[in-house]
């Protein structure tokens, strides 16, 4: 057996995620797919619908990502963490500002 495999089957929760994508920090939404056991397409969707909680970011480009942390915060929330939290930026909303209504009815 490949000494990280059985590295891996040692850890558990936060620290196995970690593990798995060591020394990334962040990780696209096919591979976080992959571990939440959802296709890109489902993962996409939901994201777009507002019904997943995961913190999806987008870097300069406009690709979503997701940080190795957050996701293990996500698959694992009553763990505590072992690492200092940093300051972080606002989640990625998926709605898109519309026009505003006219006040009074129709003209």
């Amino acid at each position: 057996m490949n000494s990280i495999t059985s590295d891996l089957l040692e850890l558990s929760g936060r620290a196995r995620i970690r593990a798995m994508f060591h020394p990334k920090q962040r990780v696209g939404l096919i591979a976080a797919g992959k571990v939440l056991g959802k296709s890109y397409p489902q993962l996409h969707r939901r994201i777009q619908q507002g019904k997943l909680s995961l913190r999806v970011q987008k870097d300069e480009f406009g690709q979503m990502f997701v940080a190795v942390d957050d996701l293990a915060a996500y698959l694992y929330p009553n763990e505590q963490s072992s690492q200092p939290s940093l300051p972080s930026s606002p989640p990625v909303s998926p709605k898109r500002p519309g026009r505003p209504r006219k006040e009074g009815g129709v003209r």
